[in-house]
């Protein structure tokens, strides 16, 4: 099986290309999916959250994600201790995924990760396609879908690591600024280059 990694920085349009690849019948493991799996009621990320940050992080035996964000927005070693817990859940469940694909034959399948790069997990894939947009757009797009002020979402870009990096660790590049024509038409063409 090719397995291609499908990264980019927040609000870019990776969900856009994820749900193009879905609706062509492409297999696509999602580790914003399996983040939220990993902490669902019951689970033991949940558990190993509320025992390090807290009841205060729960609304009812739901995992509070504004409240968690808070806690660990502006505290690195509080986003890192987060991290520590869930990540290996994610990995673990992602990879039983790929396993499930591998068994089932399928040719072509994409992992869909903000942090392929930043959690140096490059090389798991055949390549990696890096879904970007200009800064005016991306923080445009943020800004909307949020609902949150410029500084706001500034700081969100900040924390992140610049889409010109990204772009330089990339095999392919699908730029996300003009129509949804557009990029579903970048997206073929990748696919034709894969098959």
């Amino acid at each position: 099986m090719k397995l291609i990694g499908l990264t980019g920085g927040v609000a870019t349009g990776k969900t856009l290309v994820s749900n193009y690849l879905r609706s062509l019948k492409i297999p696509v493991v999602d580790a914003d999916i399996l983040a939220r799996q990993v902490v669902l009621p019951g689970t033991y990320g949940l558990r190993a959250i509320v025992q390090v940050f807290g009841s205060e992080v729960l609304e009812g035996k739901e995992l509070n994600r504004s409240s968690l964000r808070r806690k660990i927005f502006n505290d690195e070693s509080a986003r890192y201790t987060l991290e520590r817990i869930t990540h290996p859940l994610i990995n673990w469940c992602g990879q039983r995924e790929i396993q499930i694909l591998r068994e089932k034959n399928i040719v072509l399948a994409f992992y869909d990760a903000a942090l392929i790069f930043e959690k140096n997990l490059g090389g798991q894939f055949d390549a990696i396609v890096v879904v970007t947009c200009s800064l005016a757009t991306q923080l445009k797009r943020l800004m909307d879908r949020d609902k949150i002020q410029e500084e706001a979402a500034k700081k969100i870009l900040d924390s992140q690591w610049p889409l010109e990096k990204k772009i330089s660790l990339a095999n392919f590049v699908i730029n996300n600024d003009m129509s949804t024509e557009d990029t579903f038409l970048q997206v073929d063409m990748l696919l034709e280059k894969l098959s």
